[in-house]
């Protein structure tokens, strides 16, 4: 039952990952909270600190269907660097 319990799992976490994306920005601190609502992310964007002051990362997943509409959105508040990358797993 084991190894079956691991298999639901590992399938699950591939299906809740289908259509998903994982997005990174850098924004400055002054826009976070703007930017935050655009990203809420799994349980809200994850920002970290640069080691360029008054800019901080900010790193959400979204969905795969917003990311067009949500570039010049982000652009619009100034943020620099936006990676999207595809995501394998997401294990809750």
């Amino acid at each position: 039952q084991g190894e079956v319990a691991e298999l639901v799992s590992a399938l699950e976490s591939v299906r809740l990952a289908h259509r998903k994306r994982y997005l990174m920005a850098n924004i400055k601190v002054s826009n976070l909270a703007k930017a935050s609502k655009l990203l809420p992310g799994v349980s809200g964007p994850t920002v970290m600190k640069l080691a360029t002051r008054g800019l901080v990362a900010v790193h959400s997943v979204v969905e795969e269907d917003d990311i067009n509409a949500l570039i010049p959105k982000l652009k619009k508040l100034g943020a620099t660097g936006i990676l999207v990358l595809p995501i394998e797993r997401m294990v809750p």
